[in-house]
């Protein structure tokens, strides 16, 4: 398919028009995320009907309205939709992000003491021959468990907003960082303690060299912060990452 200005259009307004409009669609689109752009969704259409499209589209961030509109090329050309439309860009996508999800929360379970794993659990160290195999035994019952309820139990024992963030706010900073340039990035990083620094209270050099030790990977970054910093950086994404 030849993808100009006016295919793209057409395309994404006859996808909208016909294509557009299941939950299963949504989440050929957004994946583990479609529950919330599917609700976004239905608040759109019920307030606008026909114009719910335009609405839905400027609400999107860049990397969700690049999401939405490749499908939209991808099943239809123009005002045609295509006869053979192959599902593996899509799952492919959803793959991705629910790996990413694992990530996370994996992380935040290496990183609780004995006392939160045992209330999520519900093992004792009664009948283990050593710590260790104790440690292995709570560590196979997380790896066991639905996404959906790591997520729960994530929410649950979050003691602050700040501190434990949404692991859906933490994969679209990860993603966001990653779609930057090297300068940009040390640039967006640096202007997040901008007030510190202005009063010397920080110097930022060393964290901008922790995070290219930290091979620019997000998760692994922040973890190393200490708290307060940790609670400026998610304060700064969740005011200026938008859906």
């Amino acid at each position: 398919m030849k993808r100009t200005n006016e295919n793209i259009v057409s395309s994404f307004f006859f996808y909208m028009w016909n294509g557009w409009g299941s939950q299963e669609e949504c989440q050929q689109v957004f994946g583990c995320l479609s529950e919330h752009f599917w609700e976004k969704w239905n608040s759109l259409f019920q307030q606008y009907h026909g114009g719910a499209a335009e609405r839905f589209y400027a609400e999107l961030s860049s990397d969700n309205r690049r999401l939405l509109v490749d499908r939209a090329c991808v099943m239809y050309n123009g005002s045609s939709k295509n006869s053979s439309v192959s599902v593996s860009p899509p799952h492919q996508k959803v793959t991705e992000t629910l790996d990413m999800l694992v990530e996370i929360l994996n992380e935040w379970w290496r990183f609780q003491d004995y006392e939160i794993r045992q209330s999520i659990t519900e093992l004792t160290d009664r009948g283990f021959n050593s710590l260790d195999d104790y440690d292995k035994a709570m560590n196979n019952y997380w790896r066991e468990l639905p996404i959906e309820q790591k997520i729960t139990l994530w929410r649950q024992f979050t003691t602050t907003k700040e501190t434990n963030p949404d692991p859906e706010l933490m994969k679209k900073i990860h993603i966001h960082l990653r779609n930057l340039r090297q300068i940009d990035q040390h640039n967006e990083l640096s202007m997040i303690f901008w007030n510190e620094q202005c009063h010397g209270e920080i110097n930022i050099e060393p964290w901008i060299s922790e995070w290219h030790a930290c091979e620019c990977d997000f998760i692994v970054w922040y973890a190393k912060l200490p708290t307060w910093m940790q609670i400026r950086v998610i304060n700064y994404y969740r005011t200026h990452l938008k859906d």
